[in-house]
């Protein structure tokens, strides 16, 4: 039996009034509904949800179901729905099993951990060679690109710092990746080369950890680019602007490689004349706090004119 367009409001109801949590996310792995079961399942805990939106988001890449136990006592089974969309529900897992699992999360996490600061060290390793070459080309040309070099490196690098310091595997705060990142750029920069102050506040933007590299690396195309003060502006569910840029060169390689990284995100920038001028990306962005029947408004992450030292 096929169902019409009349059923789906009572199909919905249906759903809503299902003892048991149902959820469904789309390709991007954002939240577009969650029923009363699942609202009370989730509660206050955007890590669980930021965990059901990447392990959907997987489901959907590669068009076979998945399941994980997340938080240690439901399992939790995603599977394709058809139009794009992905569903997740969970089964209860027996006690014994459960503190089974919970241990071999505990192991694995811990192992997550330390891959992400080997990582982390392995770059600083070769952001230090690449520095030290750059010294021999003081007078030559050459320099800047491996300075550049440096900068996208420890990028990396810092993200990869606050992944093993956070030990979540689901998604990290973009905030606290962006105050190390800044930080990094003002220690490496040459004197007489000081970089602008850059003041972040706002709320807190979760990202998956897919999303959060590369957005963290044309945040630093741009803070690279900056001449003068930066503000960055955070909130839960977009956007994230960052004003006070003018832009970059359109032949430059830090201009190719945010196209790159935005079409990676499924994004698009936007020049704007403000106030503030600036940049703005729009991406879609995981929504996982939001468990109405619905998505929200793609996320921004916007540049506007320079960037420097982090003001809180």
């Amino acid at each position: 039996m096929e169902a019409d367009g009349s059923d789906f409001p009572t199909l919905t109801a249906i759903l809503a009034a299902l003892p048991d949590p149902i959820l469904a996310f789309d390709g991007g792995g954002r939240m577009v509904f969650a029923n009363r079961a699942a609202q009370d399942r989730l509660g206050d805990r955007p890590a669980l949800a930021a965990e059901l939106g990447a392990l959907c988001a997987r489901v959907r890449s590669d068009g076979e179901p998945q399941s994980r136990v997340i938080d240690g006592e439901w399992e939790w089974r995603a599977r394709p729905a058809g139009g794009g969309l992905v569903v997740a529900s969970p089964r209860s897992v027996p006690a014994d099993l459960a503190a089974e699992l919970a241990a071999i999360q505990d192991d694995n996490r811990a192992l997550l951990q330390e891959i992400h600061h080997r990582v982390k060290n392995s770059l600083q390793v070769v952001s230090a060679m690449l520095r030290m070459q750059s010294w021999r080309l003081a007078d030559s040309p050459m320099r800047w690109p491996f300075e550049e070099a440096c900068s996208r490196i420890l990028t990396l690098a810092s993200v990869h710092e606050v992944l093993y310091r956070q030990g979540s595997p689901g998604a990290v705060d973009f905030a606290a990746i962006l105050g190390p990142l800044v930080e990094g750029l003002a220690r490496q920069r040459e004197e007489g080369r000081p970089l602008p102050t850059v003041t972040i506040g706002g709320g807190n933007l979760l990202l998956t950890i897919d999303r959060a590299i590369p957005a963290a690396l044309i945040v630093q195309e741009w803070l690279s680019a900056a001449k003068g003060p930066v503000s960055i502006a955070l909130s839960p569910g977009g956007p994230v602007v960052v004003s006070g840029l003018a832009g970059l060169d359109p032949a430059s390689l830090g201009a190719r490689m945010v196209a790159v990284l935005v079409a990676q995100l499924r994004g698009r920038v936007e020049m704007v004349s403000g106030p503030p001028a600036g940049l703005v990306l729009h991406l879609q962005q995981q929504d996982f706090g939001a468990m109405a029947g619905g998505g929200q408004e793609p996320a921004e992450i916007g540049a506007g004119d320079g960037g420097g030292h982090v003001v809180a």
